[in-house]
């Protein structure tokens, strides 16, 4: 029997508080209190996995499999490449916690949301998240360049990039991988605003117009064409399903919200002392995706010495070199030489048509029940989360973000929910799967 407190157990106020104190810190703050992170990480994992084995909760063997299956080979790729003579030291042993302890973790803390009270609570934490951690990227950025007053909350807050140019305008701060994921999502959930709360509706509108201002202002390419597509799917979705009226609704509603929009960033650009805020923004793009770009240059050269040097041997097609493996005349870390921004070639080059084979196949695993449950009841929250998945999957081909455990404990999240609800895979009733 678990303690009632104002109609929820134990258990569930612990992972309130602790679950939302981990998301906020290791989804906002993502470099700085490592060692509190990983404590609250360990403490949720064995809050997990103590309630699951006092509940006797079951799931499919085929998933322990997986996930034994997954660090199998990526530990004899990580093998294979120290006894071919990579280097891995102790700043390597990321790699460790990357492909042996992320996938162990994000099960456990994917197990604590198949119950349907806390599922829900993810919904929440996107929007009310999303909205808080935009709205202090701005304000910690206008503190760096003292338009206003640098408080403490400012301080826990990395901005990665403070650079001001004609042809650039780069803003940035270290929690953007987080923000490809929210923001997505945020944009599409516009589609059915009538669903959400007053309060989650109204912080729904102030979370996307922040991002958007945000977006503009960081200079981040990915963030931004990532964003402009999931309005295009949104705008796509109103036309083909709504009538006359909510059209003309969403059109007023365009309306506003670019007003505000235009307004927040021509005060921004004004206290900053950018001239034109829009066009510094839209010359950004341009250049960055240009070939005179340094960060394509880069990119492009450690593309081609990694495909290159993956075509080299018949046995590195397949296996790859292994999972620590680099090209020594094309390193974009000198510290931890394996790691590149192009993280798929990478892995290709490291791990072979079957490291990235395992990739796919995993990633589609988790999206397929998605896809479904969208596809026969038209959930508008599995499509935004399918549009949040994609674009962070479609980000991190320019930039290593894979490797988030939040972003795999959000997937086993979705995953053992929808398995649990459509398909019955769970011993218990769904409505009482972890309480006895």
């Amino acid at each position: 029997m678990y303690i009632k407190v104002n109609g929820r157990n134990t258990i569930d106020i612990l992972y309130l508080l602790i679950g939302t104190i981990w998301l906020f810190l290791v989804m906002a703050v993502p470099r700085a209190y490592a060692g509190t992170k990983t404590a609250l990480l360990v403490l949720l994992c064995g809050i997990s996995f103590m309630e699951n084995l006092y509940c006797k909760t079951r799931v499919k063997k085929t998933y322990y499999v997986a996930i034994i299956g997954f660090i199998g080979y990526f530990g004899f790729s990580l093998f294979y490449g120290i006894l071919s003579g990579y280097k891995f030291a102790s700043v390597d042993y990321a790699l460790v916690n990357y492909y042996f302890i992320t996938p162990i973790a994000s099960f456990f803390l994917g197990m604590i949301f198949t119950k349907k009270k806390r599922w829900e609570y993810i919904e929440s934490f996107l929007i009310y998240g999303g909205t808080t951690i935009t709205i202090l990227n701005i304000g910690a950025i206008m503190a760096n360049f003292g338009v206003i007053p640098k408080l403490a909350v400012f301080n826990l807050m990395y901005v990665s990039s403070a650079v001001i140019k004609s042809n650039e305008l780069s803003l940035r701060m270290s929690n953007e991988p987080a923000l490809i994921f929210i923001l997505p999502y945020m944009i599409t959930m516009l589609y059915s605003t009538k669903t959400l709360s007053k309060p989650k509706r109204y912080c729904l509108y102030v979370g996307v117009i922040a991002g958007c201002s945000y977006a503009v202002i960081s200079g981040r390419k990915t963030l931004e064409i990532l964003m402009a597509g999931a309005f295009f799917i949104l705008a796509i979705r109103i036309m083909r399903k709504c009538s006359a009226k909510i059209l003309l609704k969403s059109i007023a509603a365009v309306l506003v919200g670019g007003i505000f929009l235009y307004y927040a960033m021509n005060y921004i650009g004004k206290t900053l002392n950018i001239t034109n805020v829009f066009q510094q923004a839209i010359n950004t793009v341009i250049y960055g995706l240009s070939s005179k770009a340094i960060g394509t240059q880069k990119r492009g050269g450690n593309i081609t010495a990694l495909l290159n040097g993956w075509l080299n041997s018949f046995h590195g097609v397949f296996i790859g070199h292994g999972l620590n493996s680099y090209v020594s005349t094309s390193l974009a870390n000198k510290s931890t030489m394996w790691s590149y921004e192009v993280y798929y070639h990478a892995l290709l080059y490291q791990c072979g048509l079957i490291g990235i084979g395992i990739i796919i196949f995993v990633l589609w695993s988790f999206i397929k029940p998605l896809w479904k449950r969208m596809a026969k009841n038209h959930d508008n929250k599995c499509f935004s989360y399918t549009v949040a998945i994609v674009s962070f999957v479609v980000a991190g081909g320019t930039n290593p973000m894979l490797y988030y455990v939040w972003f795999w404990a959000f997937l086993w999240a979705e995953k053992l929910h929808y398995d649990g609800e459509d398909n019955g895979i769970l011993k218990n009733e769904y409505s009482n799967i972890l309480c006895p």
